[in-house]
């Protein structure tokens, strides 16, 4: 595994562009990172993913501060929101440009206002750090908050594992994406 050096929480998020173009944006730069490291033989495929959540038209990436990520919670609450995952799948071939497959996946969810106490131990903890709207699912259920998801869990977390099975095999028998 070679993680991208991007800090996409330093990668300003243009509204106008949309959660879709702009989280598969992000997962190309990190996978194109990765191919500029060098040292990949032919054949190798390269995975990359960024997750955003859309909350009305407002994109909201990874938090900057302990602040930041209080304000994006609280704006979530009680209310639904859109998580989109983008995804790219590089294989470096002999030729270039390599073979690329990019798509997007997303999934509505829903957080109820969880008490005071359980989103101060949240922020204290730290878990909000790296993460799109300042928190995982599953971090945040199994602390207690009631979230649902409509689509897929995976999307939510960061990488629909399910759909980048199935593009990886119609990528291996030559398929187009």
């Amino acid at each position: 595994m070679r993680p991208a050096r991007i800090d996409d929480a330093l990668v300003p998020l243009a509204a106008d562009v949309g959660p879709v173009v702009a989280a598969t944006a992000l997962a190309w730069l990190k996978a194109r990172d990765v191919l500029t490291q060098g040292d990949l033989p032919a054949g190798t495929w390269v995975l990359a993913a960024d997750t955003i959540r859309d909350l009305d038209g407002r994109l909201l990436g990874k938090p900057s501060d302990r602040e930041h990520a209080r304000r994006m919670l609280e704006s979530l609450f009680d209310r639904e929101h859109r998580t989109v995952t983008g995804v790219c799948l590089v294989r470096v071939g002999e030729a270039l440009p390599p073979t690329r497959r990019l798509w997007a996946e997303a999934a509505l969810v829903a957080v109820d206002r969880p008490s005071a106490a359980l989103v101060r131990s949240h922020l204290d903890s730290g878990a909000w750090q790296g993460k799109a709207g300042g928190y995982s699912l599953d971090e945040v259920r199994r602390a207690g908050w009631s979230i649902r998801c409509v689509g897929d869990p995976q999307v939510v977390l960061g990488l629909p594992v399910e759909s980048v099975l199935r593009e990886l095999a119609q990528a291996e028998r030559g398929g187009t994406a």
